[in-house]
């Protein structure tokens, strides 16, 4: 038997226009209507939540990742999150949706991966997210101060 608090759920979709929760789940979270299609493909499984952080960590441990791309987003209510854009080494690419609290432990795994971690790439506020130190971020690869100048007045721009 389903939890109360499920219930509760699916009679707030149903009077909504959709089937149940899932459906209303499906549909984009009520932002498309019960009459419209749901969400297919990749766009499916990030909304029922079965691309998250636990399958984004899998998929890195599988070796078969070439590029990890983020990207911060934060949503109506502020809450913080990551959308993470895997490309694979067969060229296909796959989306996942991490918390602002699973980003460290993503971070974690791809840190303790070493020199097999595909690279990881967003911009310096996102890579912090996932634990990278601002050392790692800025540092000058020629050893002069022109890509520090970069930095900062790219940072600038940030903040205006």
């Amino acid at each position: 038997m389903a939890s109360r608090a499920w219930e509760r759920r699916n009679e707030r979709a149903r009077a909504a226009g959709y089937a149940n929760y899932y459906d209303y789940r499906a549909h984009d979270y009520g932002r498309r209507a019960p009459d419209t299609p749901r969400a297919r493909g990749e766009t499916l499984a990030r909304l029922r939540g079965h691309r998250s952080a636990s399958d984004l960590e899998r998929m890195l441990r599988s070796g078969r990742v070439e590029l990890v791309n983020t990207v911060t987003t934060v949503d109506a209510n502020g809450r913080v999150g990551v959308d993470v854009l895997v490309t694979l080494n067969d060229g296909r690419t796959v989306e996942y949706r991490v918390t602002d609290r699973q980003t460290k432990r993503v971070g974690d795994l791809i840190d303790a991966m070493g020199t097999d971690a595909p690279p990881l790439v967003g911009s310096p506020r996102t890579l912090t997210r996932f634990g990278a130190a601002d050392s790692e971020l800025y540092e000058d690869p020629d050893g002069d101060m022109e890509h520090a100048q970069l930095v900062a007045e790219w940072e600038a721009g940030l903040e205006r």
